[in-house]
């Protein structure tokens, strides 16, 4: 199999093969309009780079709601979105903590539980 030195090496489970490949996260409107986009070196999307897309798309067009896949299912999401007025939508992602350390001031933190619902 021929090798791009820049890009992962990933697993397609369909054709049970490995591939070198990379990754784009595309946001658009529904009319199907790409209003921000970001290639990446693998499938999946580092949080900061799904954050910066985030911030682009909003900049573009104000959403009722925006759809992720469960790698969207983040704190920084989900509360960058709600703080503009949108509706964030992910699948449930196991991987993220139901709790956070927010620092208010100084050194004093509180822990805030997230109420998650999925069905």
């Amino acid at each position: 199999m021929p090798a791009d030195q820049d890009a992962s090496k990933c697993y397609d489970p369909t054709d049970d093969e490995y591939y070198y490949g990379y990754g784009c996260t595309i946001v658009s409107t529904g009319q199907k309009v790409p209003i921000a986009a970001e290639f990446t070196e693998s499938k999946q999307a580092p949080e900061k780079t799904a954050m910066r897309v985030t911030r682009d798309a909003l900049a573009v067009k104000q959403p009722m709601w925006m759809v992720g896949d469960s790698a969207y299912d983040t704190l920084d999401w989900h509360d960058h979105l709600l703080a503009a007025g949108v509706v964030p939508v992910a699948p449930y992602n196991a991987r993220t903590p139901t709790t956070r350390k927010t620092s208010i001031t100084g050194s004093k933190t509180v822990s805030r539980n997230i109420a998650r619902t999925y069905s």
